[in-house]
């Protein structure tokens, strides 16, 4: 009986760490916005294009990431918070760290999963 379960308990940490593995999330620090898109039924229905491209696996190279307004990946207030806070950065000329989830996209899009305003 011992045996069966440290080899469960060892298959299972095993399974959690290849999981984990594949599911990466990359920080762009001082990040300025270029564009900003808003896009009904596209998108998330919000975007912005940032000076710094995510090179995470699932991430396109074109600086596009999405901030999900339409509530698929985070509450539809939280997702419009994320993209005022880009188009102030954009209007003051101020600077982003954003925190990049490729494991969660909108049409091709990776999902910018926090966004804080620097001064």
């Amino acid at each position: 009986m011992c045996k069966r379960l440290v080899v469960c308990v060892g298959f299972f940490v095993f399974a959690l760490a290849s999981f984990s593995a594949s599911a990466q999330t990359e920080v762009l620090d001082n990040a300025t916005v270029s564009r900003l898109l808003s896009k009904e039924g596209m998108f998330g229905e919000c975007m912005a294009k940032i000076n710094k491209v995510p090179v995470i696996a699932n991430c396109p190279n074109t600086g596009w990431v999405s901030f999900s307004c339409d509530g698929t990946y985070n509450s539809v207030q939280v997702g419009k918070m994320s993209y005022g806070l880009a188009l102030l950065a954009y209007s003051l000329g101020k600077k982003l760290y954003i925190e990049i989830d490729d494991t969660k996209l909108h049409d091709g899009y990776c999902f910018a999963s926090r966004v804080d305003l620097r001064n």
